[in-house]
């Protein structure tokens, strides 16, 4: 007498990630336990593409190279220097300055290049809510990083 059946097992895998750097790059460690019976070790390199997207070499899994992305960006979020906004003028990252109708200058330099000192005496009279100094205090605010000498959005 013969018997057909299926075996199915479902393995359950746990899986760690650490960014570590090394020469100045970035590589997250992925360590995969899977049921406790035997453990996967691999290192996918991390860099930043552009001021917005963080990068990770491929990986098979996405749910995994998702991970690795987020494990990055909250590693970028720890180690960098936030900032609330970015000079319109000179591109540098700042947390106090001046507002100018929804554009933004880090000091007196970069806001006269563009509106002359007479001309904001006026502009910012009475108390003007579209231009005056403002400083960011609430983290909340935050929506860039320098990181690695780059500036990169984070929102």
């Amino acid at each position: 007498m013969q018997k057909e059946f299926t075996l199915e097992r479902n393995y359950d895998v746990y899986t760690t990630i650490e960014i570590v750097e090394r020469n100045g790059k970035y590589y997250a460690q992925v360590n995969r336990n899977i049921d406790d019976l035997w453990q996967e070790d691999d290192e996918y390199e991390c860099w930043i593409d552009s001021p917005d997207n963080l990068m990770t070499e491929e990986n098979n899994n996405e749910e995994e190279y998702d991970a690795i992305i987020e494990t990055f960006c909250a590693y970028v979020k720890a180690n960098g220097v936030k900032y609330a906004r970015i000079c319109d003028k000179c591109g540098k990252g700042m947390n106090e300055g001046y507002f100018a109708y929804y554009e933004y200058y880090c000091d007196t330099d970069c806001l006269f290049w563009k509106y002359p000192y007479e001309e904001w005496q006026k502009l910012s009279a009475d108390d003007n809510d579209d231009y005056y100094w403002t400083q960011w205090e609430d983290e909340n605010e935050y929506e860039y990083v320098l990181f690695n000498n780059q500036l990169i959005c984070i929102e």
